[in-house]
């Protein structure tokens, strides 16, 4: 005698092949952006340990980093290997940017940038569904009155994105209320509406000791979407191992 499936087997089979289809293929990732600031004396003296030690606890799977020295990269090298990460990034000079993926990444290269403090924007490309995304590393030029150094870099990075939907996530550099906003209006910034410091000159007391003259507290870490790729769970996270907070957000 032949074996008939179920009736809920037959009712169940649709149903699966819809949810596969609505899911894209794309699975949730969590992406993460922290400053940990170049500081090698303070890092010698067991701050570099506090910084591992939170981007532990961050466990996102692809995590950017801004003014990483020489000697703090041969220490994340060794982290990455214990804890089941890949490093991608290169220190050219004092510091630079450095990308850490638990997350498979397609390629990666390096835009150059029109800057007075030898900047790059270092770019990692995943896959989601089919499709690659660019996630660009950016720490834009720092001196408060470089406002128009900025614009300019924002421009060369969106010109140079080679995939229809990117991330770009890092230090920006500049505030809410700055000039520069104005180019980011294109993209969904999940922090905009909260507007949390990052850089808290009150509160943290590393921040308070970089600051420049006058700096007030600003929020100048930022996560941001192009057009067709969407975010949950924006998160700031109050840890004290930087002058910077490290921000984080789970891409859908």
């Amino acid at each position: 005698m032949g074996h008939f499936p179920s009736w809920s087997g037959l009712l169940l089979r649709p149903l699966i092949v819809l949810l596969l289809m609505c899911s894209g293929g794309a699975a949730e990732l969590e992406l993460a952006s922290f400053n940990v600031w170049f500081d090698n004396a303070s890092g010698r003296d067991g701050r570099y340990g506090s910084v591992l030690k939170d981007i532990k606890e961050l466990n996102a799977d692809l995590i950017a980093l801004q003014e990483v020295t020489p000697f703090f990269y041969d220490q994340l090298v060794v982290f990455c290997k214990d804890n089941g990460l890949k490093i991608f990034g290169e220190i050219h000079g004092r510091y630079g940017n450095v990308t850490l993926a638990k997350t498979p990444i397609v390629k990666t290269r390096v835009i150059q940038l029109t800057s007075g403090m030898g900047r790059v924007a270092l770019v990692t490309t995943i896959k989601r569904g089919d499709a690659d995304v660019d996630v660009i590393n950016v720490h834009l030029d720092s001196m408060l009155d470089d406002t128009e150094k900025r614009m300019v870099q924002l421009r060369e990075i969106e010109k140079e994105t080679k995939t229809a939907q990117f991330i770009i996530l890092g230090d920006f550099n500049f505030g809410d209320k700055d000039k520069e906003v104005a180019l980011l209006e294109k993209y969904t910034d999940h922090g905009k509406e909260k507007q949390e410091f990052t850089y808290d000159v009150i509160q943290n007391r590393y921040a308070a000791n970089t600051k420049f003259d006058n700096e007030p507290s600003r929020r100048i870490d930022r996560i941001l979407l192009s057009a067709g790729l969407s975010g949950k769970e924006f998160t700031r996270h109050l840890k004290i191992s930087s002058d910077h907070y490290p921000i984080s957000l789970i891409l859908k």
